[in-house]
């Protein structure tokens, strides 16, 4: 008896062979997974634009807080500043015996004064932001540190024996505003003494 791969060989036809079974190979494949565990591109997308938007309200808060602080010593130091200067006018006026300027009701930029005692005259004066000292004719001394500047500096005469001073300071170490700090000090004087 024959086959059917021998009757297939003499008639010329090729032999049969098994064809496979369709389920039997999806069997074996193995079964693709999708992970739990990961992120997506659109998860970490997401989660840097938060963290992006977080860090940049952190730094804008930060900038504030330490411009804060440096405007709050600026304004300490303009204070420390204009207090100083009121001092040492204040002392200059100590004692004064003549005013010569400025002139009963009158204002002046400068202060000049006699004195009961030490060098005379004394010359307080502004001169492009710096507040000078001039004992007796010698040398003047700036009064002011190089960190301010005193815009204006003014002194009234308003009767025989009262002295009324002005003052505008700012710091120089200017924001991109102009100064961070500035005051005015104004003091009346009464010179029972002239």
């Amino acid at each position: 008896m024959r086959t059917c791969s021998e009757n297939s060989r003499t008639k010329g036809l090729a032999p049969l062979e098994k064809s496979p079974d369709v389920t039997s190979g999806l069997k074996s494949r193995p079964q693709a997974r999708r992970s739990l565990t990961g992120f997506t591109l659109i998860e970490t997308i997401i989660y840097a634009a938060l963290v992006s938007v977080s860090i940049g309200l952190v730094l804008g808060a930060v900038y504030q807080i330490i411009s804060a602080g440096g405007r709050l010593q600026a304004r300490v130091e303009v204070e420390a500043e204009a207090n100083f200067l009121m001092n040492k006018i204040r002392w200059a006026a100590n004692g004064a015996t003549i005013i010569h300027t400025p002139a009963e009701s009158a204002t002046s930029s400068v202060l000049s004064l006699d004195r009961t005692t030490g060098p005379n005259p004394i010359v307080i004066d502004n001169d492009s932001g710096n507040v000078r000292i001039q004992q007796g004719g010698g040398q003047q001394i700036l009064l002011n540190s190089g960190t301010v500047r005193v815009s204006e500096l003014v002194f009234e005469r308003s009767t025989q024996s009262i002295l009324i001073i002005t003052l505008i300071i700012e710091d120089l170490l200017s924001g991109p505003y102009g100064p961070t700090a500035s005051t005015t000090a104004k003091t009346a004087l009464y010179l029972p003494q002239l």
